[in-house]
């Protein structure tokens, strides 16, 4: 299962956006180091569509009851 699949620019690779959101979960926690940062950078340089597809998306905690 892909998380947020709905929100996947369809031109961005599977992977990279499962690393994004990895990333971005991580820095919801407070747990992005640097090399994620420069990471995040990567990306937003070669899929720059996955920016505005993030921009929505709660990556933080949640709660299932």
């Amino acid at each position: 299962m892909i998380p947020f699949a709905e929100h996947r620019p369809a031109s961005v690779y599977e992977s990279t956006w499962l690393e994004y959101v990895r990333l971005m979960t991580a820095a919801s926690y407070g747990k992005l180091t640097p090399p994620g940062v420069a990471r995040l950078d990567e990306i937003y340089a070669a899929a720059p569509e996955i920016l505005a597809a993030g921009r929505d998306i709660d990556f933080g905690p949640r709660c299932s009851r």
